[in-house]
């Protein structure tokens, strides 16, 4: 029993609790102490967020802030603090910088962090390599508001999810669109923009798309009758005595007053 517990290694607090993690070493700071580390660094990245989003389309709305927000982080939390695990996979338990004591933290309820599980270390790498790039990719997006472009927003199942061996990654629909998003510049694409956003809100993507087309059906229609009233009003400005021409008719008027209407 003796050599049993002596295979195991020092006492560690990762469930289940007999897994054997012989390079454990224990964190030096409290739980509250990194949160509190961990909570200011992403709260650091929202003024360079805000400064850059404002300054690059000063006419961008809150909404929109907030969502690059949300990206921006994804993108620091994959590449940065994943990325560190990817690399650093073989020692973790054994690790006391702060990234090291902070997925020690992480893996109290799950050791296959601490002990290279397959798994874990395929999707934390894919994860640092493709979704935090894209993730500042859809956060630049979001504020370029181009007139064409491609976003596929991805994001990830909730960490019960991924411990029951799913893969992470899911595409989700997020502010009604997902795929090829076609916008126009200026007043336009934000009146366009806040339709569509007013539409997801009151019943998906699909009350979204009714709404617009008939809103286009609706502005077609005022603008023909726009034309209309206009060419009306320019003809009679040019031609009065062939407009009055036209709405009386000339057999029934004597002769001399079919003359003078010619002169």
């Amino acid at each position: 029993m003796e050599g049993l517990i002596a295979d195991l290694g020092p006492p560690q607090p990762f469930y289940p609790l007999g897994v054997s993690v012989p390079t454990y070493v224990a964190n030096t700071m409290s739980t509250s102490v990194l949160l509190s580390i961990f909570a200011a660094g992403c709260g650091s990245l929202f003024l360079p967020t805000y400064v850059f989003a404002t300054r690059s389309r000063p006419g961008i709305s809150l909404g929109e802030v907030l969502i690059a927000f949300w990206w921006v982080l994804c993108g620091f939390i994959h590449f940065f603090f994943e990325g560190y695990f990817s690399l650093n996979h073989f020692d973790m338990a054994g690790r006391n910088d702060l990234f090291g004591q902070m997925w020690k933290e992480y893996a109290m309820s799950d050791s296959r962090y601490m002990t290279r599980d397959p798994f874990v270390v395929c999707m934390e790498t894919v994860t640092a390599v493709l979704w935090g790039p894209l993730s500042w990719f859809i956060a630049y997006a979001v504020v370029d508001a181009r007139r064409s472009r491609t976003v596929e927003r991805t994001t990830e199942l909730t960490p019960s999810l991924s411990k029951a061996g799913l893969s992470p990654p899911i595409r989700v629909a997020m502010d009604g669109a997902v795929g090829v998003v076609s916008e126009p510049r200026g007043a336009a694409g934000e009146a366009r923009r806040g339709e569509a956003r007013r539409g997801m809100w009151k019943g998906g993507e699909g009350r979204r798309r009714t709404l617009m087309r008939r809103d286009a059906a609706k502005r077609a229609d005022v603008e023909r009758g726009w034309r209309a009233e206009a060419i009306g009003a320019e003809r009679g400005r040019l031609y009065p005595r062939l407009n009055q021409f036209m709405n009386v008719p000339v057999w029934n008027q004597p002769a001399e007053e079919r003359a003078h209407r010619f002169e």
